[in-house]
């Protein structure tokens, strides 16, 4: 046969038989689109190429040795890896080969793989699953990356051990590259985003890269036994990680972004050179069930005496310790920490501008709290506190006191000294009263006094002519005194849930208000000096008993019912009704 011409066909593969027509001149393929068979990079040298080429995978068919090498191929053909898995040998020396596919695993019987001459710089992982292989060629792994020099310079043996834990971890996400003689940390194993166990134990590590934070799903981290002397910040960043083990290195110290890694339960450190634990550490009190520091002999912080007392005592020194190197920020939060008293500590830290001692089971205030006299904010929101001290005279820069949630019954009369109160947040307390003294709190601004237990207001409120936010929802208040109508710069009032029946004409001076809540009351008549807040944006008075405006004008909702008393308001003056 000189001449084959099969264009215009839907041909995928030629049969390697094609090798067998030692005459054939012409071959003509074109128009055949889906051609793969044999490679584009063999169909373009045309029949000069293809005939030895199938001639080859005859060859190969017949001996179980696949030589394809010197071909200029930019892949291993997907065949081989298909049809003919029962090869011995394959050798794709001398291509432009960047890399090997992962079906590389269906070589079952193959013992001696080539390859020689080709740019490749990391072995496919699944080569590790091939147990028949005796020999692998690849320039002496003088450019291969992965695995590291130091592996391949192992041999075959200790080279298809590290692929074939590569390749198990890709089903269980669990990579154990322990007692693998690495002195550097494989740079690949930063690109593996879905490990969760990571141990690299028993080897000669120096360094931990930066780029370990990439591993943002670690839950495991094995790193004892190596020659680590420090740790980046960038570990800080393994959020999901439990469990830390750092035993039997030459670490110094522990970056303080260890106390970023909230999810931590367990961490290990023994047999280092470590002569302080960052005060960081002591953000993880409550998480860090497990703290193993033995046998560090250098350590000097915390002291020995903290030492001895066990790893409780420790993280609690060490969250002290961070607590107060927040001075120089004026900032301590200590919330939600489960504390049944204020530290002592606290009330020594003379540089305090913001407190927070929120969500604890704080009961008693000591009058301690007058020396933080530099506070602008204190939050006792969410404790079971009885009763403030009367210290507040010592508080005159005082801007923001939060302490709803708590069961006071009474406000010390020294509030009335903090000229600089802007807000006052008192709400779910067990109140009945103000202390006349706050008349004099003429900066405050917002006053949240719902949920207590007031049957009137205090005489003080009106004259907190600055106030611009009122709430006092749900107590079990009868009526709002004339003074309401001095709170001019009131653009939110808010008063659910009492037992109004009616509100004061005097509110029509309040003509900044935006917002009016008065649902759930026994209001029946409602002033027609609304109709002067001409501001207002929110008026709120469903769940009432309300007669006037009539019905009819209630049904169309708060926006007609501010229309109809604005224009009975201003009939007064027009003498006309419309």
């Amino acid at each position: 046969l000189h001449v084959l011409s099969i264009e215009n066909n839907s041909i995928r593969e030629l049969p390697i038989q094609v090798g067998l027509l030692d005459q054939l001149q012409r071959l003509n393929t074109s128009n055949n689109r889906e051609l793969v068979f044999p490679p584009t990079v063999i169909l373009r040298q045309g029949v000069s190429s293809i005939v030895p080429f199938m001639k080859r995978m005859l060859q190969g068919v017949e001996t179980g040795k696949f030589d394809l090498s010197n071909l200029s191929l930019t892949e291993i053909p997907p065949q081989i890896f298909q049809t003919y898995t029962n090869l011995c040998a394959l050798d794709v020396s001398f291509n432009t080969i960047p890399s090997i596919p992962r079906t590389v695993e269906n070589l079952v019987c193959v013992t001696e793989i080539n390859l020689d001459g080709n740019p490749i710089t990391e072995l496919q992982p699944s080569i590790g699953t091939l147990t028949t292989l005796d020999l692998l060629l690849v320039d002496s792994y003088k450019n291969v990356q992965v695995p590291p020099k130091e592996v391949t310079l192992g041999g075959l043996k200790m080279t298809l051990k590290y692929l074939k834990k590569v390749y198990d971890s890709e089903k269980t996400n669990r990579l154990d590259l322990s007692n693998m003689g690495l002195t550097t940390f494989p740079d690949h194993i930063t690109k593996m985003f879905k490990l969760t166990e990571l141990s690299l134990t028993g080897n000669a590590l120096r360094l931990v890269p930066e780029s370990i934070s990439k591993l943002a799903g670690l839950h495991e981290l094995w790193l004892h036994n190596n020659r680590l002397e420090t740790l980046p910040a960038s570990m800080g960043s393994l959020t999901h990680l439990n469990k830390l083990f750092l035993d039997g290195n030459n670490l110094t110290t522990l970056p303080p972004e260890v106390g970023c890694m909230t999810s931590l339960v367990r961490l290990s450190v023994t047999n280092n050179a470590l002569k302080t634990l960052p005060a960081e550490l002591g953000m993880l009190s409550s998480t860090l069930e497990v703290l193993n520091f033995d046998n560090n002999r250098e350590l000097e912080t915390p002291p020995k005496e903290v030492q001895m007392e066990g790893s409780s005592a420790v993280l609690l020194y060490l969250r002290r310790l961070f607590d107060s190197r927040q001075r120089e920020a004026g900032c301590l939060d200590v919330s939600n920490m489960g504390l049944p008293v204020i530290p002592p500590d606290i009330f020594k830290m003379t540089n305090l501008t913001n407190l927070n001692l929120s969500r604890n089971n704080i009961v008693d205030v000591p009058s301690t709290l007058k020396d933080v006299t530099l506070l602008r904010v204190l939050d006792l929101s969410w404790n079971q506190v009885r009763e403030l001290p009367d210290v507040f005279d010592e508080l005159q820069l005082l801007e923001i006191l939060i302490v709803n949630n708590n069961v006071i019954q009474f406000l010390p009369d020294s509030l009335g000294y903090l000229e600089r109160l802007v807000t006052l947040d008192a709400m779910k307390n067990e109140m009945k009263t103000l202390p006349d003294t706050m008349e004099t709190m003429t900066s405050l601004t917002a006053l949240n006094i719902s949920y207590n237990r007031f049957e009137i207001m205090p005489p003080c409120f009106g004259r907190l002519t600055n106030l611009v936010e009122l709430h006092a929802g749900f107590n079990n208040v009868g009526f709002f005194p004339s003074s309401l109508g001095n709170l001019t710069n009131l653009t939110r009032l808010r008063v659910p849930g009492n037992r109004l029946a009616f509100i004061p004409s005097d509110i029509g001076n309040c003509t900044r208000l935006k917002e009016l809540c008065m649902t759930a009351n026994k209001l029946e008549v409602l002033p027609v000096e609304l109709g002067r807040l001409r501001e207002i944006e929110s008026l709120q008075i469903d769940d009432n008993v309300i007669r006037s405006p009539p019905e009819e004008i209630l049904e169309q909702g708060s926006r007609v019912v501010l229309t109809y008393l604005s224009r009975v308001y201003d009939s007064r003056a027009s003498k006309f009704l419309d």
